[in-house]
């Protein structure tokens, strides 16, 4: 049945197209964030988005972009990764190279991730609880 869903995965993976997607900044090393909006979900304390990533310059995978399915508390401004998948170009164009659920991290390095005052991950969490139906 695992099989099955990856499968699944592979052939159509999630968000593969920007259709959804809103710009909301910048890193200082010029790569770009967006959140699709209208798929914000809260459910008891927590917040529940997908951010796209969008960088630059190829990643030392080669990869040009990632989604990312966060799981956030607006409250203690922390954020847990639950699925992430990059992508060969730009946009989550080309290939999808990998991805993973955090139930298949069991060394526990799908641990809360503090963000630290003024930085990007901060703002992005501000926008995404902002923006929550």
């Amino acid at each position: 049945m695992k099989n099955l869903l990856i499968i699944t995965f592979i052939l159509f993976p999630p968000y593969t197209h920007p259709i959804n997607w809103v710009k909301v900044g910048k890193s200082t090393d010029g790569h770009s964030f967006y959140v699709d909006i209208e798929n914000i979900e809260k459910k008891s304390n927590f917040i529940y988005f997908w951010l796209l990533t969008d960088w630059l310059y190829p990643s030392p995978y080669g990869t040009l972009s990632e989604t990312s399915r966060k799981k956030s508390n607006c409250v203690d401004d922390k954020t847990l990764e639950i699925e992430t998948n990059w992508y060969s170009k730009n946009m989550t164009e080309g290939k999808l190279m990998n991805s993973f659920v955090s139930d298949d991290l069991p060394d526990g390095s799908n641990k809360w991730l503090y963000n630290t005052e003024g930085s990007i991950g901060q703002f992005i969490l501000k926008f995404a609880c902002k923006h929550v139906d």
